[in-house]
């Protein structure tokens, strides 16, 4: 028989906590100074410790780079799981409202996350394959996602049957990285924002909906 979880002890919360404190110093200061710039002299400097602090945590740079991109691109990818239903759309019209709907969580996510998206789109993958491979497997999550939409939307009627959904699913995301890297350079511009959302949910529709 399994123990039952026993609750974490007062130094365990405490080693928990500091862990974590790092990890949001590091992605503080890669956002400010770029991931090769930065020093660990930079990071345990936020938090007015001592390098020794961080290397009781982590062995290098690297290291404390990939428990960032971890704990972020699960925390972006949540909201587009949770609008992941393509099984309740029975329209083309419906798509382009759930289409919609996901651009919206993107805005959203700019909003509150612009470093972290800068840091994973344009400084990560220069790091190492390592990294690069962590990167592509939230692409290969975000295009089963996609590749699921079209499936549904050929088996319901309103989208060509002749569509190559895996051809359609890297198109889609092509697009959405394109927005996304415009976006970080023009943060809270409305009219950018409005202008990618139309131009996107069109493409969309027009490429792959049934005449």
């Amino acid at each position: 028989m399994n123990k039952a979880a026993q609750p974490a002890t007062l130094a365990e919360r405490r080693k928990a906590e500091t862990r974590a404190q790092l990890v949001a110093a590091a992605a503080e200061v890669f956002a400010e100074k770029g991931y090769h710039d930065t020093r660990i002299a930079d990071i345990v400097s936020r938090l007015g410790a001592g390098q020794g602090t961080f290397y009781r945590y982590f062995d290098s740079k690297r290291q404390v780079l990939e428990a960032i991109l971890e704990s972020k691109i699960e925390r972006m990818i949540a909201p587009f799981a949770g609008l992941n239903a393509p099984a309740a759309i029975g329209s083309l019209a419906e798509y382009r409202d759930r289409a919609g709907d996901i651009l919206d969580q993107v805005f959203a996510l700019l909003d509150h996350e612009t470093d972290t998206v800068q840091l994973l789109l344009v400084q990560a993958p220069s790091v190492d394959p390592q990294i690069g491979s962590m990167l592509l497997a939230v692409t290969d999550t975000l295009e089963a996602m996609v590749v699921d939409y079209y499936g549904t939307g050929i088996e319901r009627g309103y989208f060509r049957p002749d569509l190559d959904v895996a051809s359609a699913a890297r198109a889609t995301l092509g697009l959405g990285m394109s927005a996304l890297l415009t976006l970080v350079k023009h943060p809270g511009d409305d009219g950018v924002r409005r202008a990618y959302r139309t131009v996107v949910l069109d493409f969309i529709v027009r490429f792959a909906g049934r005449d």
